[in-house]
C-alpha cells in the first residue's frame, strides 16, 4: 500500500491490487494547488469548497460522501455518521468517516457528509 498526502484533508490512498483511492479533494481558494488525479473511490467528508473539489479528479470515479457500506474496485468502504461541530450536528452538517478495506490490509478515512453521489462520475 502506498499512502501520498497532497494537503487539507487529501490523500490518495493506492492498494497492492492497484485501486486508488482519493479523500477530501480541496480547492485550491486554501492557497495550496490541488493537483489532477486519477482515482476508483473517491470519499467527500463534507460539502465544503476545501473537502469536496471533484473537478480535480479524472473521469471514471466513484464517489462515496454519505454513511452506508460499500465495495468498489476491490475495496470495501464504509461510511459511518459523525458530526462537524461540538453539539451533535445542530450547527453544522452532519459529518462521515469513512473506513477502507483493501485486500492486504485495513485503514480509516475521515470524512464528512452533506450530499448524496455513490455513481459513476465521467466528464
Amino acid at each position: 500500500m502506498e499512502i501520498k498526502y497532497y494537503g487539507q484533508s487529501c490523500f490518495c490512498i493506492s492498494s497492492a491490487d492497484g485501486a486508488k483511492i482519493v479523500t477530501d479533494p480541496f480547492g485550491e481558494e486554501i492557497g495550496l494547488r490541488m493537483p489532477r488525479l486519477n482515482a476508483d473511490i473517491v470519499t467527500i467528508s463534507h460539502n465544503h469548497f476545501d473537502h469536496n473539489n471533484l473537478s480535480a479528479i479524472n473521469a471514471g470515479f466513484t464517489c462515496f460522501d454519505k454513511p452506508g457500506k460499500y465495495k468498489e474496485a476491490g475495496v470495501e468502504v464504509e461510511g459511518i455518521a459523525s458530526f462537524h461541530d461540538d453539539c451533535r450536528g445542530k450547527s453544522a452538517e452532519a459529518t462521515s468517516f469513512f473506513a477502507s478495506k483493501p485486500k492486504e490490509r485495513e485503514y480509516a478515512i475521515s470524512a464528512t457528509s452533506g450530499i448524496s453521489r455513490t455513481k459513476k462520475r465521467s466528464r
